[in-house]
């Protein structure tokens, strides 16, 4: 860059040969951009191609995207048929990095709803983003649950509490109709 100040971004090379090659190895599973298409629309087509195809790896524990799709799918019709989640609601998600916190955002979007990530490590600071936010409903595990304020505003539900509830839920399709205009998520 300092040889050719007049070089694009687009040009500048930041990938090793390595990192290109294993890109261009992806380049095979791009899709055409469709901005119809939902988060949800182009993981179903992962579901329906492969199913048993890894979808979180996580130390030994493997979970395909079918297995991800089913708890996301009992997941979704806990929180309608509890809680009454669904389209323009909002709902925080206060978890570590885990396939739960995966489950839970994708069950989340399911419904018809949006979700907001709040960090473990932040959940005093950005309770109130929360509450701003209007969520009805924070999903969490109960070693985070005292560190969430309390509010008339929303429920809270520790995921850890209710896990034989959620998987008693059948795994059936739990969507509702979402367009590529509607919320997803919120960032604070």
């Amino acid at each position: 860059v300092i040889d050719a100040p007049g070089t694009l971004v687009g040009e500048i090379d930041i990938l090793s040969a390595e990192e290109q090659t294993l890109l261009r190895s992806f380049q095979g599973t791009r899709s055409e951009n469709q901005p119809e298409q939902t988060v949800l629309d182009l993981i179903d087509r992962w579901v329906e191609a492969e199913p048993d195809r890894p979808a979180v790896i996580r130390n030994d524990e493997v979970i395909t995207y079918g297995d991800l799709n089913r708890r996301a799918d009992r997941l979704a019709g806990y929180l309608r048929q509890r809680f009454d989640i669904g389209f323009d609601d909002r709902v925080a998600i206060i978890h570590d990095t885990s396939d739960d916190t995966l489950t839970a955002i994708l069950a989340t979007l399911k419904t018809g709803a949006a979700f907001l990530a709040v960090d473990t490590d932040q959940v005093s600071r950005r309770s109130a983003f929360a509450i701003d936010s209007g969520a009805r409903l924070v999903i969490t595990v109960s070693e985070h649950a005292s560190q969430i304020p309390s509010s008339d505003g929303w429920r809270v539900v520790c995921l850890d509490q209710v896990t034989d509830d959620i998987r008693s839920m059948e795994s059936i399709e739990q969507r509702r109709p979402t367009a590529a205009t509607d919320d997803a998520c919120f960032v604070y």
